[in-house]
């Protein structure tokens, strides 16, 4: 390779070296996952009241609540379940609700709720930092594209409701940058999708997909929010509603920009002018 080539290479290696980023991940960085499942069922002469079992963990919760009288005649279910799983270039985050309930009384009342929440003790949200695979820092402020999927479902019967959001009772699924810690919960939103409502006998069944620009170093904030409610008075049979809604992200390379291409191409194209002016082959 002449020394005009081997220049021009190294300029480009290194300019594309400074708009991609390899070998970046997601790491868990503060706040929780929430679960909470509670159940009630009663009738003219007896009442099954259990305290409602409430779930914090860093990354994966479950929670699960029943009650039952007469022999299982009337009965009421709350079952939560909710994982964040950083792995690699990934992250994807699932919460899942069900509430059932059975009853052959008329004389009979069931009640059951459930949630899944990334709401924290401080700021509501689960959050990441987006490291270098290998840890060392030496890539931390190369630029990276997040690119998301969501998907979100949501199926309620008779007497049943439930809703799919950002948690905290939020407005919106969101994805936030660099909002930790904050006093507004949804500062710098940089993806969300409305909040959803569904109630008795209604279904959503939906997915959405997105992307957005970061720098390795900054704080990836997931407010996500799952809760599936049951009311029901009188003789009713699998009553029933459930909930659930799936974030995968992925951190990948930026591309190197058109821009520096055409840099390039210009380049080559006057070397091999200059060579043609000069007579060198």
């Amino acid at each position: 390779m002449k020394k005009g080539m081997l220049v021009i290479f190294v300029v480009l290696f290194t300019v594309s070296m400074a708009y991609t980023a390899f070998g970046a991940t997601f790491s868990y960085y503060s706040n929780y996952l929430f679960s909470k499942s509670d159940a009630k069922v009663s009738n003219d002469s007896e009442t099954d009241d259990p305290e409602p079992l409430s779930v914090w963990n860093y990354l994966e919760v479950e929670s699960v609540r029943d009650a039952k009288i007469s022999n299982g005649d009337i009965s009421a279910y709350g079952y939560g379940h909710g994982i964040a799983e950083p792995s690699e270039n990934t992250l994807s985050i699932y919460m899942e609700d069900n509430v059932s309930g059975m009853s052959n009384d008329t004389n009979s009342y069931i009640e059951a709720h459930n949630s899944v929440s990334t709401r924290g003790f401080a700021t509501p949200g689960i959050f990441f930092q987006i490291t270098p695979e290998n840890g060392t820092g030496e890539n931390k402020g190369d630029p990276v594209q997040i690119n998301l999927t969501w998907r979100g479902d949501l199926t309620t019967s008779e007497g049943t409701s439930g809703h799919l959001s950002g948690g905290g009772g939020g407005d919106a699924i969101a994805v936030t940058l660099n909002n930790c810690p904050s006093s507004n919960p949804l500062e710098n939103v940089v993806w969300s999708h409305e909040r959803i409502n569904r109630s008795s006998g209604n279904e959503f069944h939906d997915s959405d997909y997105g992307h957005f620009m970061a720098v390795i170093g900054d704080i990836v904030g997931i407010h996500m929010d799952s809760n599936v409610n049951l009311y029901w008075n009188g003789e009713g049979y699998e009553i029933g509603a459930s909930a659930s809604q799936n974030l995968d992200m992925e951190v990948n390379a930026v591309p190197i920009p058109g821009a520096v291409w055409l840099l390039g191409s210009g380049l080559f194209g006057l070397v091999a002018v200059r060579r043609r002016k000069s007579g060198i082959s």
